[in-house]
């Protein structure tokens, strides 16, 4: 049994997608892929594969998986249907490895885990499964399109001033700090603005004190919801009008707060990465013409 980690730059791990791909092309020649993860579903259909035997459950469908059997939920998988449909390849999250992982190599089933936590990562990942299901032509595509399409942005906000910006993502439970290895803060980063609380290392959401941020002083403040809950927003708005450390802050006295969708900003795929940088860059650089769309 072969599990494979997709992550990102890991030469090694490229070469052993090849040769895991050229031992399934000689065991079986018609692959039969199961999906563990509703993330990577769109990623499939947007690279036209078709050999998907078994689905987890999912609000949406693409209509070339709509007829795909299902197999339970990413955190109660059916396996007695999993080994029905003889899979010759599991694609599955990271997140999931270390509870999957274990259920296909007893059941010696080959499996694969893609690393989605950001837009970067995931675009590594993508050219990483490009040879495993036999599209690499399509995933060096995609990741050609995305190099071309930063390159094009950065060199038209070079000359540009970075914005210190706060990122704040609100839940139920109150708000938190994005850092840099978070979606958003990856998309930041992309997009060029400077997270002024953010950090490379350690959880991707952290608390912050007040001291700090009122320390950080962004220019910025990006408000993000992590679901579509209606009463987020509305305990940012009280956050924000009933705590005075706030009202000090150059970002709200220069009435520079955005409240982000979730649907672009709050999911953790971004395979719509262009709308989001753009959107971004009209807050980061509102006054920059650029050709990117």
């Amino acid at each position: 049994m072969k599990k494979v980690i997709l992550n990102i730059f890991t030469v090694l791990l490229l070469l052993s997608l090849t040769a895991c791909a050229t031992n399934q092309a000689a065991e079986s020649d018609t692959p039969k892929i199961i999906v563990t993860c509703p993330e990577i579903i769109p990623i499939l259909d947007r690279l036209g594969v078709d050999e998907v035997v078994g689905i987890v459950e999912t609000d949406e469908l693409p209509d070339r998986f709509k007829a795909v059997a299902q197999i339970g939920s990413a955190k109660d998988l059916d396996l007695a249907a999993i080994e029905d449909l003889k899979p010759t390849l599991i694609l599955g999250s990271n997140r999931h490895e270390e509870q999957q992982a274990p259920l296909f190599i007893e059941r010696d089933i080959d499996s694969a885990f893609i690393n989605l936590a950001t837009t970067t990562e995931m675009i590594q990942s993508i050219r990483d499964l490009g040879p495993l299901i036999d599209q690499e032509e399509q995933s060096d595509k995609w990741v050609a399109e995305f190099q071309e399409f930063i390159q094009t942005y950065r060199n038209e906000v070079l000359d540009n001033e970075r914005p210190s910006v706060l990122i704040l993502v609100g839940d139920q439970d109150g708000y938190h700090v994005a850092n840099e290895t978070s979606p958003m803060g990856n998309l930041l980063k992309l997009a060029g603005g400077l997270n002024v609380l953010g950090s490379e290392y350690g959880d991707i959401y952290v608390a912050a004190s007040e001291e700090a941020i009122k320390e950080a002083n962004p220019d910025i403040i990006l408000r993000v919801p992590l679901s579509m809950d209606d009463s987020i927003a509305v305990m940012f708005e009280q956050e924000f009008s009933h705590n005075e450390m706030w009202h000090d802050l150059d970002a709200v006295t220069n009435e520079s707060v955005y409240d982000l969708p979730y649907q672009v900003f709050g999911t953790d795929l971004q395979l719509d990465y262009q709308v989001a940088i753009v959107q971004l860059r009209g807050i980061l650089y509102p006054l920059t013409n650029t050709n990117v769309e």
